[in-house]
């Protein structure tokens, strides 16, 4: 959520728009890199071991490389958005592997000690570089869009479903949980959807005016 009030307020101003919409995967570039290497100094200056590391400077370059992947059209483009989540995480890891001073630093932990957990995301990021999609039979489709429709839902719901979930039920078991967490995520969010929409059907109207005469739809 802080992550999309930054972007909120980042595009609020017309020339970043209009030089994102002119140059977009160059600004998506040069926006990863900018907010990577702020994520490092930033592991210097402020020790965010407390809150999990889970601070915008730390996580957003994340967001801007995912956003980049969009954009990854051609070989070129592809190989270097690759090379740079390859070395960015390769690093991490190394770092974490020989340097006991790191083990605190908010841009590489939890990923210490040859944690092979970091080689998840990066999977998952190669992935979506070179194979951008995947045929699902239509049920299991239909059920991936759904689940990746409400995620961020998922995501804001999910802790306090589940801890809800062990105040009813202590027995309750991970696989129960994660059900439970996905389906109450899931309704939540069609809920947010309806409740949005009705309130877009009040005062849509105006702000589509004013958005337009800008010139952003």
């Amino acid at each position: 959520i802080q992550c999309l009030l930054i972007f909120a307020i980042l595009f609020c101003f017309k020339a970043v728009r209009e030089f994102a919409k002119a140059n977009e995967y160059k600004f998506l570039i040069a926006a990863t890199l900018t907010t990577l290497l702020i994520a490092l100094i930033g592991s210097h200056i402020w020790d965010t071991y407390g809150l999990f590391h889970r601070v915008v400077h730390i996580k957003i370059w994340l967001i801007f490389l995912g956003m980049s992947i969009a954009f990854a059209s051609t070989l070129k483009r592809k190989a270097l958005i690759s090379t740079i989540a390859i070395t960015s995480f390769t690093g991490v890891w190394l770092m974490g592997e020989n340097y006991s001073w790191f083990e605190r630093q908010p841009f590489l932990n939890p990923w210490i000690e040859g944690d092979p957990f970091i080689w998840f995301p990066l999977a998952a990021i190669l992935l979506l570089i070179y194979i951008p999609r995947i045929k699902l039979p239509q049920k299991m489709s239909s059920i991936v869009n759904l689940l990746a429709e409400s995620s961020l839902i998922i995501y804001l719901s999910s802790f306090a479903i589940q801890k809800t979930v062990k105040a009813i039920y202590p027995e309750a078991d991970k696989i129960a949980l994660l059900v439970l967490a996905l389906v109450g995520g899931v309704i939540l969010w069609k809920v947010w959807e309806k409740l949005t929409h009705t309130l877009w059907s009040f005062g849509g109207k105006s702000f589509t005016r004013i958005y337009k005469s800008d010139g952003v739809i």
